[in-house]
């Protein structure tokens, strides 16, 4: 990292601690603002190997003693850079330490501003209307500051989840943070978020026996937030399989497909788009799981889980809300590994 980035990482930290000494004094707000906007003008700019240096850099600048408002701060600063396309393996475990703890303070926050500030529930509020609460109710205004504090935190950290599966695989180790997300997952979006991120399937593998058509496959999951999930992105992945070339019955939704990858986002697409069915796909096969389960909720059978999928017997379909993307920036799939050869598929048909 040369000298000038390395200045513009120290005085950003420096600003950002002043601004926090000083409780918002509008003169350490705009050194603020200006170092900000000259440090992530530079990371915009410069290239992969810096970005991450000047990330391990801004890293360096987190530690126990700061604010939550302080921590969020640089946390969603670094999350800029991996916007840019920094490494997000560089902060995820600081971020994720801290959230742990904020995620643990959620219900002290709600009793907080239900109590003193008259609030039925934080998700109701607007933005724009946390000024005024505060005002009319300093004694207790630091509540509306460490609430912000975790949405910052918060959408650092998905950010960076979204981005890395082996960050996603390696926190899902954190007991205390998957158990206080979704303790507080109806109170918090981003313990929502979190919650939902954590709790999908990354990096599992299945077999897939078609049996009508008497062919094995193997493959591989990505983000996979449920088996109706699955059923969309498995459909997509075989028919797109060289192995359908002669297929000539029905196909799935594409936009539904667009969805479940996260390609396109529900709110985005508006009903006309969806055309008269609405927002569901349909089963192009009988499937031997319950759509409502989870892919590593199927029983393993001498090391490995199983879908079987079967003539279409009765019509079915399920609507997209059962996988609603999280993230613009999160890739949901599933990819055709390997096909079973016709001995294998004999085998494997024969132990069902």
């Amino acid at each position: 990292m040369n000298h000038n980035a390395t200045e513009l990482v120290t005085t950003f930290l420096h600003v950002l601690h002043q601004r926090e000494l000083s409780e918002d004094e509008p003169t350490a707000v705009q050194r603020f603002n200006q170092a900000y906007k000259r440090l992530t003008e530079r990371a915009r700019a410069s290239d992969r190997q810096a970005r991450d240096q000047m990330l391990r850099a801004l890293v360096t600048g987190m530690n126990e003693h700061q604010s939550n408002w302080e921590f969020g701060c640089l946390a969603n600063t670094c999350g800029i850079f991996v916007e840019y396309g920094a490494d997000p393996a560089i902060p995820i475990e600081p971020i994720l330490d801290r959230i742990t703890e904020q995620l643990r303070r959620v219900p002290e926050f709600v009793g907080v501003m239900q109590e003193q500030l008259g609030v039925e529930h934080p998700n109701q509020i607007a933005d724009h209307d946390w000024p005024r609460l505060g005002q009319e109710h300093p004694d207790h205004a630091w509540v509306i500051g460490e609430w912000y504090a975790l949405q910052f935190t918060g959408c650092a950290a998905m950010t960076m989840l979204v981005r890395n599966v082996a960050a996603r695989k390696k926190a899902r180790e954190r007991i205390d943070l998957i158990q206080r997300a979704e303790s507080a997952r109806s109170d918090n979006p981003y313990a929502y978020y979190l919650a939902e991120l954590l709790g999908m399937v990354d990096g599992e593998r299945l077999l897939v026996l078609d049996t009508e058509r008497k062919l094995g496959f193997h493959v591989h999951l990505t983000a996979i937030r449920n088996n109706f999930h699955l059923f969309t992105l498995l459909q997509d992945a075989l028919l797109a399989h060289s192995s359908a070339r002669a297929w000539s019955g029905p196909r799935g939704n594409a936009l539904a497909v667009a969805v479940a990858k996260s390609e396109r986002m529900l709110y985005d697409i508006s009903p006309n788009e969806w055309g008269p069915a609405g927002e569901v796909d349909s089963a192009l096969w009988t499937y031997s799981i319950r759509g409502e389960g989870k892919p590593t909720e199927i029983p393993l059978l001498d090391g490995e889980r199983i879908v079987l999928l079967g003539p279409l017997e009765t019509p079915r379909s399920w609507n997209c809300g059962f996988f609603v993307p999280l993230h613009s920036d999160l890739r949901s799939a599933v990819v055709v590994e390997s096909v079973l050869s016709d001995e294998e598929y004999r085998v494997a048909a024969l132990q069902q």
